[in-house]
């Protein structure tokens, strides 16, 4: 059987998307403060870090104690950032995970206003951040006491998500899974309202709101969304702990069914093919070494006397 070869026009357009497309994107990762007794140190979970570099990502850390110019030095080097659950104060003038946060998100729509791709994507607490940071740095849009901690859900879409970027292309399998099965965890107390959400412009009119879903009170909450005009996405589930993250006292129903392995890994393959559009660059070899996370180590904090209970294995800053 004779196959058809490509027109040159053809060969040509697949050159150039190859040659669009960065095959070594990083990712920085917001660093927050282990609030363990006595320590002064700041945290990733391992998990995240393994989220992105199972897609084909590097990871470069940034500790609570980084400076402004330091995060400005950071943005033009990588490709994109991820803002990860957990928990912070919303504290603007000390140096950490919400200073960095609205510092990259202004960086970002900068960047992406002159045609400069970049992307955020938010988890749990990242995705509320995002909101208070687009709610004009006003922490009061998170309503509070919602019960969902340790719990698995299935979303409840509010559009065609053929019609959104980031699951314009997951397999259909892994969408009906996620409407029909409890395969997307939660561990959270706050949240958005979906009442605040339809009452305020500079959220519905920034956001477009992919999914919802309601805690047994019956309050409703976002749970996916992705900015209209900008490569921001976010999620209140935990997509990195089906993969990475494993049942103890503290969390008894993360879901590790072979479609919720998936519908994570989906999330973290389209994030980092958004980050692989990014031109930015390090200025050399040796400050991307520098700055890479392998020059650190992981703890087991999970195990029975662990500190971090909630994750298998973390990374410390002084």
């Amino acid at each position: 059987m004779s196959k058809t070869k490509p027109t040159h026009n053809q060969r040509e357009n697949y050159e150039n998307d190859l040659d669009s497309t960065n095959d070594r994107p990083v990712i920085a990762i917001l660093a927050q403060p282990d609030r363990t007794e006595g320590s002064k140190r700041s945290y990733i979970a391992a998990s995240y870090v393994k989220f992105v570099e199972a897609s084909g990502a590097q990871v470069a850390p940034v500790p609570v104690g980084t400076s402004d110019e330091h995060v400005d030095q950071i943005f033009d080097s990588v490709n994109g950032v991820l803002f990860p659950g957990g928990s912070m104060g919303w504290d603007e003038e000390s140096p950490g995970y919400y200073r960095h946060a609205i510092r990259f998100w202004n960086n970002a729509k900068m960047a992406n206003d002159r045609g400069d791709h970049f992307p955020i994507l938010g988890i749990c607490l990242g995705l509320e951040t995002m909101c208070v940071i687009q709610a004009g740095k006003n922490p009061k849009i998170l309503s509070n006491e919602y019960e969902t901690k340790d719990v698995a859900l299935p979303l409840d879409f509010r559009k065609d998500l053929k019609e959104s970027r980031m699951f314009r292309d997951c397999p259909e399998d892994i969408l009906t899974a996620l409407v029909m099965e409890e395969i997307t965890y939660n561990s959270h107390t706050f949240g958005v309202s979906i009442e605040d959400y339809e009452e305020h412009a500079y959220l519905n009119e920034f956001f477009d709101l992919l999914s919802t879903n309601t805690d047994s009170n019956g309050r409703t909450f976002l749970s996916t969304v992705e900015a209209r005009n900008y490569p921001f996405y976010g999620v209140q589930w935990h997509p990195e702990k089906s993969v990475f993250e494993f049942q103890n006292k503290e969390k008894r129903n993360i879901p590790h069914t072979t479609k919720a392995v998936r519908a994570a890994q989906h999330v973290a393959n389209f994030f980092v093919g958004q980050a692989k559009k990014s031109k930015h660059r390090f200025l050399s070899e040796q400050k991307l070494q520098e700055l890479l996370i392998y020059n650190h180590q992981t703890e087991y904090t999970g195990k029975t006397d662990g500190k971090l209970k909630n994750f298998e294995q973390c990374y410390f800053f002084g």
